[in-house]
């Protein structure tokens, strides 16, 4: 049926790979976010930061806490990208001493994953941008993993205070 339809394969639509991946990656952290505040006792203040967002510009109220939203849209996604940070920074401020470290990767993690999404939606990418995308992934690949390649999203949540200091080059 639809081989004698003449057309070129690279005029086809094709998927964003770009934003496929930027999706994917926003997905997983919200999971880790959510993980990592359970273990930290952190939930209830994160879901009423969130909840406290106002609306502004093009923000949409907030109706739901963050553990009710079953699934994230597009435009949800990257309203949230507007104010994660802070909702996390503020989240975990207060913590002992032994879980600043700790508090600190994951705002670090965060940022970073944060700066390379700034950068998805450009229209093309130029030298310049694509370094900017690749030193965001690498620092935030790099606060994500251990040093023995392990990753450490998985692990994070349980990070002792040992753990934590070494990778900073502090003691407990």
């Amino acid at each position: 049926m639809f081989s004698n339809i003449p057309c070129i394969v690279g005029d086809l639509p094709k998927p964003d790979l770009l934003h496929t991946m930027q999706i994917g990656m926003l997905d997983h952290h919200l999971e880790w976010i959510y993980q990592f505040m359970i273990t930290h006792e952190r939930l209830d203040k994160y879901n009423a930061l969130w909840l406290s967002v106002p609306s502004y510009h093009d923000l949409t109220p907030k109706n739901k806490s963050y553990e009710e939203v079953s699934q994230w849209n597009g435009k949800e996604m990257m309203e949230m990208c507007l104010y994660l940070i802070g909702v996390l920074t503020q989240s975990v401020r207060g913590g002992s001493l032994a879980q600043h470290p700790i508090f600190n990767l994951a705002i670090e993690c965060t940022r970073a994953l944060l700066e390379f999404d700034m950068y998805t939606p450009y229209k093309s990418h130029d030298d310049a941008a694509l370094s900017y995308m690749e030193n965001a992934l690498l620092h935030y690949h790099t606060r994500m993993s251990w040093q023995n390649g392990e990753y450490q999203s998985q692990r994070l949540e349980n990070v002792t205070c040992e753990e934590a200091n070494s990778r900073q080059g502090n003691k407990c």
